[in-house]
């Protein structure tokens, strides 16, 4: 029986821009997956996002997100298929 791992989304918001503003927490976030046997399958990172709620404001985050968690539930019920007829 084929091993399928477990399958992560990262979701974070910052209130700069910098270029690397989310390494620290990508890496934080990969580690912790690997200890729980898991894979960090997409991340999402927002930023310029200053306040609570601001993030409402961005149609295209929230498709993003929106998007991303569909794509994840596939990608879990692919594997979940695969599983019990594999």
């Amino acid at each position: 029986q084929k091993n399928y791992p477990r399958k992560g989304l990262f979701i974070s918001v910052g209130s700069t821009k910098g270029k690397r503003l989310f390494d620290g927490a990508l890496l934080s976030v990969k580690y912790f997956m690997d200890a729980l046997d898991m894979e960090l399958w997409k991340s999402l990172v927002f930023r310029g996002i200053e306040t609570e709620g601001q993030i409402a404001e961005s149609h295209a985050a929230l498709e993003d997100a929106y998007e991303a968690g569909k794509a994840l539930v596939l990608a879990l019920s692919d594997r979940d298929c695969l599983k019990s007829h594999g």
